[in-house]
């Protein structure tokens, strides 16, 4: 067993989460970190679409009817300040984005429903959306679309691969291999690497998303794979208007299970149809990237947008993301582990909220409290699920 020097703090991950949390703590001052896990291109972050919300990906009358309006409310508030702060941060660090509007496309009954309670109850809380009827409807869409429903200029695209590489850039801990297993006692922390290295620490942060109940098996239950994918096209278009020719222009449709970014001029990336997928993809070990959803994506994209003549798959990405079994992000520390603390399951919203989770960590080590973090989030609300070991 090799031993090595003691860190006041182990990152485990070294995605957006894992390098947003020591970026922000060496910030602070906080030095003697360390953060453990592969180079960030081997990193899930690596191979995430880039697309960015405020709120949440899915509509507010279903975070409402799941978890009640103070909660909903948080929730929602908590996604507009992780995509305010996403963009102000990369306006710092110069890392390519854009930012522009962000339409929910409805395309039946039951969505027209969902997005007129939605938009009605965000509405009454101070949040600025409102509901376009079919005239507006007409300059973008054939039959399939019914409406828009338009939650303000909070859409956008972020380039993960050149934020990843700003956040590595400008991170100066020590780097060490990934972490395997741990032990706790009173006043310390002892984690074993893959290669026996042993390295004791303060504190903890698990940053590593799906592999977190390797560490913790207590939430293996609380954290639901499921596989996903996104694909690039070059497009043929004629007469689009203004506000989709814009870089960063975001919708969703068919109740957020299709989505897509513009990124550049005749440039989109397109992504969902898990629909498609066994099970609808939960509880997948793998994320194939699958030429029948491909073709699906392309199909229905062409579908929700008349002055688009034409669309040429030209690459894309299979990943797998997770799920809390209650829908809600688990972001702060674990409860009966008073040096340990975590972030996962972003609900679709991982690299704003995975920006923003490492700001607000860095807050509660450093300060004991972070203001911007709602305590429906923390972990302790999972108390009550039974232990898996």
């Amino acid at each position: 067993m090799v031993r090595s020097k003691q860190h006041s703090l182990i990152i485990v991950g070294s995605g957006i989460t894992g390098l947003s949390t020591a970026y922000h703590l060496e910030q602070r001052g906080i030095k003697n970190i360390a953060i453990a896990g592969p180079e960030a291109s081997q990193t899930s972050s690596y191979k995430a679409s880039g697309l960015v919300a405020g709120g949440t990906i899915d509509n507010f009358s279903r975070l409402f009817h799941a978890h009640g309006k103070n909660t909903a409310k948080e929730l929602w508030d908590l996604g507009d300040k992780a995509f305010d702060y996403s963009f102000e941060l990369c306006d710092s660090m110069n890392i390519s984005s854009h930012k522009s509007m962000r339409y929910r496309l409805i395309t039946s009954d039951h969505e027209m429903t969902e997005s007129n309670v939605a938009v009605s109850q965000l509405q009454a809380l101070g949040f600025e959306t409102k509901f376009l009827k079919q005239t507006h409807v007409d300059e973008i869409s054939s039959e399939r679309i019914q409406g828009i429903q338009q939650d303000s200029p909070r859409g956008g695209f972020i380039d993960p691969q050149d934020l990843l590489q700003k956040l590595n850039e400008r991170v100066n801990c020590d780097r060490i291999s990934t972490i395997s297993r741990y032990k706790s006692s009173r006043d310390r922390l002892e984690l074993y690497t893959q290669d026996q290295g042993k390295f004791p620490s303060e504190l903890m942060v698990l940053a590593n998303h799906l592999n977190i109940p390797d560490l913790l098996p207590s939430l293996k239950d609380s954290i639901v794979s499921f596989a996903d994918q996104w694909v690039n096209i070059n497009t043929t278009e004629d007469g689009c208007p203004n506000k989709w020719a814009e870089p960063g222009a975001f919708y969703s449709a068919n109740h957020t299970y299709e989505w897509g970014v513009r990124i550049g001029a005749n440039k989109w990336r397109i992504g969902g149809g898990r629909y498609l997928r066994k099970f609808a993809g939960i509880e997948a070990t793998s994320a194939d990237f699958s030429d029948k959803i491909n073709q699906h994506l392309v199909k229905q994209f062409l579908a929700n947008f008349s002055f688009v003549k034409h669309a040429e798959i030209i690459g894309g990405q299979g990943f797998l993301d997770c799920r809390p079994c209650d829908e809600l992000p688990i972001i702060g520390p674990m409860f009966g582990e008073p040096r340990i603390l975590l972030s996962t399951g972003y609900m679709g919203s991982s690299l704003t909220l995975g920006l923003f989770a490492g700001y607000c960590l860095a807050e509660l080590i450093a300060n004991g409290t972070c203001d911007s973090l709602p305590r429906c989030v923390w972990p302790e609300r999972l108390r009550s699920l039974p232990t898996t070991f």
